[in-house]
Parts: structure tokens; sequence; C-alpha cells
């Protein structure tokens, strides 16, 4: 009867321990202050960066007007292009 005793109450502390450890744990997940989704990298958007032209018809701030230049058109298709080879890179 001893023994049965004694296996009860171990079983009964080491219950009550686990208990304690989880609630513990939990505790110190809540208490952790929540960091903020900010990405480490941002790009500007190509629409945002061309200039527009003033009221009076004159260049923005880098002196010339109208639509981007070929090469600007090339970067953008490259980066498309780059896009699309990763997505297809990563579909089995």
């Amino acid at each position: 009867m001893h023994r049965l005793l004694a296996a009860a109450i171990t079983c009964a502390v080491a219950a009550a321990l686990a208990t304690g450890a989880a609630l513990g744990i939990v505790a110190a997940l809540e208490a952790a202050p929540e960091r903020p989704n900010v990405p480490l990298v941002t790009f500007p958007d190509p629409d945002d960066a061309a200039p527009s032209p003033g009221p009076s018809g004159a260049p923005g701030a880098s002196g010339s007007s109208g639509p981007p230049s070929a090469s600007a058109e090339d970067e953008r298709q490259g980066v498309r292009d780059r896009d699309r080879d990763r997505e297809r890179d990563r579909t089995p």
C-alpha cells in the first residue's frame, strides 16, 4: 500500500509540475513585446519616381519631361522576366 501511495503522489506532483511549466511558458511568451511587421527592404514605386510636369509645363526636378526613357522600360521588363523565371523555378 505504501508503494501505491508513493506512486500516486509522484504522479500528481509530476502533473502539477508539467502544468506549471506549461503555464509559465505561455505567460513568458505573452509578456514578450510584439515586434512590428516592418519590411527590411523597400523599393520605390516606378510610377512615383517619374517626374511630373509643373503647372507651367516645366519639367520636374530631374530636368527631363515626358515618358520614362527606354532604358527604364528595359529595366522594368528585366525585372518582370526575372520574377517570371523565379516563379517558374518554384513550381514543381
